[in-house]
């Protein structure tokens, strides 16, 4: 980890992959002085695939890595090491122009798809997929035979998150009992009644 070529574990959100905190080492980003790394045995505990800042192109952006969770012989608690999960010559050259007129990234709120509900009196529950660095907020519009459900995911803004999918239930509370109303996702397609224990709700 110390020898990874044009990385700095620091950049990410760990640290040097040694115990000697990065403080101490006023010469060297991942090793002695001399500029010699310090080799060191370190057991890695776990190991996920997520998002880490690093520099492309002059600037720091959010790149696919490797979060190690590691441990030197004789430290105290684990910490975390990053390193790309890209090749290195994708971090190297500035991100591309947009071309005029092309249309930019929206990195507001998007509706997410409701995969089943359940109901009980006037408390629709609703459950779907979506990431752990989101708010999730569900509304439902009511007519005479159906109720129009949606789900609006918010990201957390500047946040570091690991691309990891949970099923979530949201309860939405309507005007009268659901009865045999349909329930309809924001795209207007029918929305299945979720079986009983399926998933568990976080």
């Amino acid at each position: 980890m110390n020898a990874a070529p044009g990385t700095d574990p620091r950049a990410g959100i760990g640290g040097c992959a040694t115990p000697v905190p990065a403080e101490e080492q006023p010469q060297s980003a991942c090793g002695t002085s001399s500029g010699v790394p310090r080799k060191e045995t370190l057991t890695v505990e776990e190991a996920v695939f997520g998002l880490a800042p690093h520099a492309s192109g002059g600037r720091q952006v959010l790149v696919p890595s490797w979060l190690f969770s590691v441990r030197g012989a004789g430290a105290g608690d684990a910490y975390t090491v990053t390193h790309p999960a890209v090749e290195p010559r994708f971090l190297s050259a500035p991100p591309a122009a947009t071309p005029s007129g092309a249309p930019t990234p929206d990195t507001g709120t998007r509706d997410v798809k409701v995969d089943g509900y359940t109901a009980e009196g006037d408390e629709l529950v609703v459950g779907f997929t979506g990431g752990v660095c989101s708010d999730y907020r569900a509304t439902a519009v009511e007519s005479g035979d159906r109720v129009k459900v949606t789900v609006t995911e918010t990201p957390w803004p500047d946040a570091v998150c690991i691309k990891v999918a949970k099923f979530f239930h949201r309860t939405v509370r309507l005007d009268e009992p659901l009865g045999d109303r349909t329930v309809v996702g924001s795209d207007g397609k029918q929305v299945p009644l979720e079986k009983p224990g399926a998933r568990l709700p976080h």
